[in-house]
């Protein structure tokens, strides 16, 4: 069994709004050779199941499909830590992104990905 690493957030800041970045995160990071395999539209679960009205913020899980099964060929627990989650969302009308996931190669996939698409490094949200 694959012991799980500490988990880190790293942040991001993009001169355009959240309409325009988020598309350009999805191709960035398709041009690196990663796959969403999930997108969740939180502000619209919220809304609706609430009432509460926040700006815009959707979640991706992404991962590497090649890594992933060469992980899961070793040991199957491998599916539960072959992801991270970027959160591209709305911020005083620019974009925010933050991406959640134990340092791998994947990490520093999606980190350089979105820095091509113009992200630039905010300071660390946290190490926990």
């Amino acid at each position: 069994m694959l012991l799980p690493k500490q988990m880190e957030t790293i942040s991001f800041a993009v001169v355009d709004s959240y309409t325009k970045t988020l598309p350009r995160v999805r191709a960035a990071l398709a041009n690196a050779g990663l796959e969403i395999a999930g997108e969740w539209d939180v502000t619209y679960d919220l809304r609706a199941d609430y009432g509460v009205s926040l700006a815009p913020c959707r979640i991706l899980t992404v991962y590497d499909p090649i890594k992933l099964l060469q992980n899961m060929v070793m040991d199957a627990s491998a599916a539960l830590t072959g992801q991270v989650s970027v959160a591209v969302c709305e911020g005083g009308g620019h974009a925010r992104i933050f991406v959640r996931g134990s340092r791998s190669r994947l990490l520093d996939q999606v980190e350089n990905a979105l820095q091509l698409c113009g992200a630039r490094h905010l300071a660390p949200v946290s190490a926990a």
